[in-house]
């Protein structure tokens, strides 16, 4: 019996994703309980244009939270379109920035009220100027007004760069302090793609001036060092965050919860279509509502690691995470010989794998726990 072979163009293939999926891509994180803010680094949005365009449209729908900032619109159009397929949603974005970039805000019009002209903060030392929103969320008959400033700070790791969103942090605070001064609202949630960490060495923490003050407190500071929740999983950081002001806070309270939102554990080409970063969402609860059952899951028992760049040609970065202090990490080839090792001190950390020497081919990474349990990751080594 003849049996033919119906191949179909990946142009084709793709045109049948270029209406909105309709079934779920992720699991819904907002509920009736609490008021959900997240921020979300979009990478040049829409990164793969239509097709990104309804897969975020969905992913925004499917999270049912209150509010998103976001960070890296090329097209405000393709923003604006998001909001209308996802259902009850509307946009707002800044004029642009660098590189023709802008800031966004979406928000479900069922529970957000913006309550004031958004505006961008001033400011020479910016280098990409703040988008600031007054606003007020209402969940469960409670109401919470305040003003949502978004920042997309200086990228990059050299001496300066660092110095550049020193002086960009100085200049919000010295702007928040003077607004906190002026009592025209004491709220304030800045969030964020910071390009730093929190837990920085203090002579490198471009943080300092936020920490150490008593009218401020960065929500995701419990995740901090964490591989499991890094928000760049690319280099396994934290560097996207949400900053609250004194009384913020003290609505978001013992009972608030905060996680990174691993959306590529649940739709595998989450990276290829949407971004190279994770949301990060805060809960603030609704009332006197626990919101235990909202709060993000606990570190995992057994290690984890990732692998940076996949494919890589001389080093490979290693970030990996533990239960307890202390392990080792191994490299083997497909047949089980051994390539490589090294220990591993502390809980979490990254070390680089010198791959010089190895042959083009896949390679097995583990990383093994203090008491037996281990996490196994593919590298691919091209020459």
């Amino acid at each position: 019996m003849r049996r033919t072979l119906l191949i179909f163009p990946a142009a084709l293939i793709l045109s049948l994703f270029l209406s909105r999926p309709a079934f779920p891509l992720v699991n819904p994180r907002g509920s009736d309980t609490t008021i959900d803010v997240a921020t979300w680094n979009l990478e040049q949005f829409p990164l793969e244009g239509g097709l990104t365009v309804n897969i975020v449209a969905t992913i925004v729908d499917d999270l049912a939270l209150d509010l998103i900032g976001v960070q890296e619109i090329t097209d405000a159009a393709a923003l604006e379109t998001v909001a209308a397929n996802a259902g009850g949603w509307s946009a707002l974005y800044s004029t642009p920035y660098a590189g023709g970039l802008r800031f966004g805000v979406l928000y479900d019009n069922d529970k957000v009220e913006v309550t004031g002209d958004p505006y961008s903060i001033p400011g020479a030392a910016f280098t990409r100027n703040p988008y600031v929103v007054p606003l007020q969320v209402t969940e469960n008959d409670h109401t919470l007004a305040f003003h949502l400033v978004v920042v997309h700070l200086k990228a990059y790791d050299t001496p300066e760069d660092r110095e550049t969103r020193r002086q960009e942090l100085l200049a919000l605070k010295d702007y928040l302090d003077d607004q906190l001064d002026g009592g025209a609202t004491t709220r304030w949630l800045v969030a964020g793609d910071y390009n730093d960490e929190l837990d920085d060495p203090d002579e490198e923490n471009v943080f300092t001036p936020f920490l150490a003050d008593e009218d401020s407190s960065d929500l995701t500071h419990p995740l901090a060092g964490s591989l499991y929740w890094a928000s760049y999983p690319f280099l396994s950081v934290l560097i996207d965050h949400l900053m609250v002001t004194a009384d913020l806070n003290a609505d978001y309270g013992d009972e608030g919860a905060i996680e990174t939102l691993r959306l590529d554990d649940e739709y595998e080409p989450y990276f290829d279509y949407v971004s190279d970063h994770r949301p990060v969402a805060a809960y603030f609860p609704a009332y006197d509502v626990a919101v235990e059952e909202y709060r993000p899951a606990t570190l995992p028992e057994a290690p984890s690691l990732s692998l940076w760049p996949v494919p890589a040609n001389a080093a490979v970065t290693i970030s990996w995470q533990l239960p307890a202090p202390g392990g080792t990490v191994a490299v083997f080839d497909l047949t089980g010989r051994p390539v490589w090792s090294g220990e591993l001190r502390g809980m979490h950390g990254r070390l680089v794998w010198p791959a010089a020497d190895a042959a083009s081919g896949i390679y097995l990474v583990r990383v093994t726990g203090p008491h037996g349990a281990a996490a196994t990751a593919r590298a691919v080594i091209v020459k």
